[in-house]
């Protein structure tokens, strides 16, 4: 990919930046409206963790090997708090998962968490509210610095990508790399939605870096964005890898000696805090082996059946569907006319930039879909006696957003966008994005989780309101001003 030279009429870094996290947020703030506490994907079992660890218990629950290991210390106020709505989801299934096996004198309990063994790093940052406020407060307390975490590492993105685009494409392409599934995991209080954050953070560093190799952020933001992508998810070191293998195959070995050239002191340092990450994620696993599962897990565990008897093309098709947005559990299909609408912009930028691609652009972008197929695949056969298809299309979408930030890298050196095509587009995504949190918040007012908000106000007034702000700010922060117009 050729160099770009620097527009001084372009905006500035800081103004896209503040422009993106205030649009980000807005976003975020509708999403969060629509979902009550506890009912995101396995929310209670790391907000459990998150209590362990404020507590400080960075290890599991002592106990003996061969017992089930998924058992941490936590507050008996959160406890308590999580367990009506944890029997609700477990009404089918065992419900003695909701309460705790033993109460401690301290008011403490210890309880069962899917996340005993996980990496404790994402807990010890957004778990610090739970040193306070372990209760349902203290619940949404996580929830809200662990979305202002991601939209910070997001605009950050925004910032490298959009600060030095020639046209629209890049910025489309960021919205496009941000489907209703990143922003719904971004306003759990779980660690994957600071993990594809983190991967959106990383694919804006290094493709910045190789377009603009003077930069002396892209290093930095790269490195931030793989060291949290490493250290929030057991899968965050394959992300990183086939990441940065597939840059290296867009620059190839001479761009590589010249990136490196650029800033060697940046580069080192970068590179040493990634290894320092990476050894101390693969420390953790070694010990912990958080995805581990001894008989009494899976004994407990009806879904091993269930994913077994169902087609493995309908799991195919599941796994696409999640990258988009499945919700809030694996099995949530939203409206069905909500995935065309998404996945059709999608596929019209990559045609477009497949077209426009140099051979180099293309095998980069080959790269990288090859192993987004390939990991899945080894995953589900591997371990599919055991855990039967456990496998989710939203686990890599650290990798996904890179193919399409890496096509409007490649329409950012054609034609300008049209503002009758970028219109168009910027509403359509916006009224899918508004559709899906829509589709979620309408069933859960009418479920069994409904917590008493005022739904008709949320989800016809406050949600598209912040929906709609939130998009016209993303929209404000992609213009490109030319040296013309100024």
């Amino acid at each position: 990919m050729r160099l770009e030279p620097a527009d001084p009429a372009r905006p500035t870094t800081r103004s896209v930046f503040l422009l993106a996290f205030a649009g980000l947020l807005l976003i975020q703030s509708a999403w969060m409206l629509a979902l009550p506490m506890f009912r995101g994907p396995d929310e209670i079992d790391h907000l459990l963790r998150s209590s362990n660890v404020a507590l400080g218990h960075w290890q599991p629950a002592a106990r003996d090997p061969d017992q089930d290991q998924r058992y941490v210390i936590a507050d008996g106020t959160l406890a308590r708090a999580a367990e009506p709505t944890c029997e609700l989801l477990h009404e089918d299934f065992d419900t003695t998962v909701c309460r705790p096996r033993r109460s401690l004198p301290d008011g403490t309990v210890e309880i069962l968490s899917q996340a005993a063994r996980y990496n404790a790093a994402y807990y010890l940052i957004a778990g610090l509210p739970m040193r306070v406020e372990n209760s349902e407060a203290g619940a949404w307390a996580v929830r809200a610095l662990g979305a202002l975490l991601s939209t910070l590492l997001m605009a950050w993105a925004w910032s490298l990508v959009v600060s030095r685009q020639a046209t629209a494409w890049p910025s489309l392409a960021m919205m496009i790399a941000t489907p209703p599934a990143v922003f719904f995991a971004t306003t759990v209080a779980a660690p994957n939605g600071i993990g594809y954050a983190a991967g959106i953070l990383l694919w804006a560093g290094l493709l910045t870096a190789a377009r603009h190799r003077s930069s002396s952020s892209a290093p930095i933001a790269g490195a931030v964005g793989a060291c949290t992508l490493i250290l929030t998810h057991p899968t965050g070191i394959v992300w990183v890898g086939a990441s940065v293998l597939t840059v290296l195959v867009l620059s190839g070995w001479n761009g590589l000696k010249h990136l490196l050239t650029q800033r060697p002191r940046t580069w080192l340092g970068s590179t040493a805090a990634v290894a320092i990450a990476m050894t101390c994620a693969l420390a953790w696993n070694y010990a912990f082996q958080p995805n581990a599962f001894t008989p009494a897990a899976v004994a407990d565990a009806p879904l091993v059946a269930e994913t077994k008897a169902i087609p493995m093309i309908a799991h195919v098709v599941l796994w696409v569907c999640q990258t988009v947005g499945v919700m809030p559990n694996r099995f949530g299909l939203l409206w069905l006319v909500i995935y065309p609408l998404w996945l059709a912009p999608l596929a019209f930028v990559l045609l477009r930039a497949g077209r426009a691609a140099t051979g180099r652009e293309r095998a980069a972008g080959s790269v990288a879909l090859a192993i987004a197929v390939l990991v899945p695949a080894v995953a589900t056969v591997t371990t599919y006696e055991t855990l039967g298809v456990s496998w989710q299309g939203r686990y890599e979408l650290p990798l996904l957003v890179g193919i399409v930030m890496l096509a409007g890298a490649v329409l950012d050196r054609g034609a300008v966008v049209r503002r009758s095509l970028k219109v168009p587009l910027v509403v359509l995504l916006a009224g899918t994005q508004f559709m899906c949190a829509l589709c979620l918040g309408l069933r859960e007012a009418r479920g069994p989780f409904d917590d008493g908000r005022p739904w008709a106000l949320v989800l016809g007034v406050a949600a598209p309101a912040l929906m709609g702000a939130g998009y016209l700010l993303l929209a404000r922060a992609s213009r490109v001003r030319s040296v013309q117009s100024e």
